[in-house]
């Protein structure tokens, strides 16, 4: 089998999969069930509250809402100093490229399609969903994914990267 998926998932988990994997086939029963309880551990740690899931939502549909998009004040709190993004486009934006863009419609799904929201760790969470906006009339579909930071202000959006697909 395959283990390929694993490079996607976050290292502590990458990592006790991988001693969990190669370690069952030697353990016995015991250790295995410590093994076990070390992995709920992780994973109940890793566990999304309904607050941070609604506020994160919240967060990455506003930047699909023209009221908020294009407030310079709510996005120069909510991109980090180090932000950047690999556009639709295939073009690199800087914070400063984004949060200085014109004022213009967007005709975009809401709620978002597909969204779904991990934990990296504690404080880092991705948000991956599929975007369809209408721009002149052509609806364009792309992969996107987005990783927001908890600092002491909220969560902060990190980086964001949209891919083009075809439905």
């Amino acid at each position: 089998m395959s283990l390929e998926f694993l490079t996607r998932s976050p290292p502590s988990f990458t990592a006790f999969f991988r001693l969990f994997h190669n370690s069952a086939v030697q353990c016995q029963p015991q250790q295995i069930q410590e093994i076990k309880k070390s992995r709920d551990s992780l994973n109940m740690s890793l566990m999304l509250s309904e607050e941070d899931h609604a506020i994160l939502t919240r967060l990455e549909e506003d930047m699909w809402r023209e009221g908020t998009r294009f407030d310079q004040s709510f996005q120069e709190q909510r991109f980090a100093t180090d932000f950047f993004e690999f556009g639709r486009s295939g073009r690199v934006y800087t914070r400063d490229q984004i949060i200085r863009v014109d004022l213009q419609p967007i005709h975009a799904v809401l709620p978002l399609p597909n969204l779904a929201i991990r934990l990296l760790d504690k404080n880092t969470a991705q948000i991956t969903y599929n975007s369809q906006v209408e721009y002149d009339g052509i609806t364009e579909y792309a992969r996107r994914s987005s990783i927001w930071s908890r600092t002491e202000s909220g969560w902060v959006m990190r980086f964001h990267q949209g891919t083009p697909y075809q439905p």
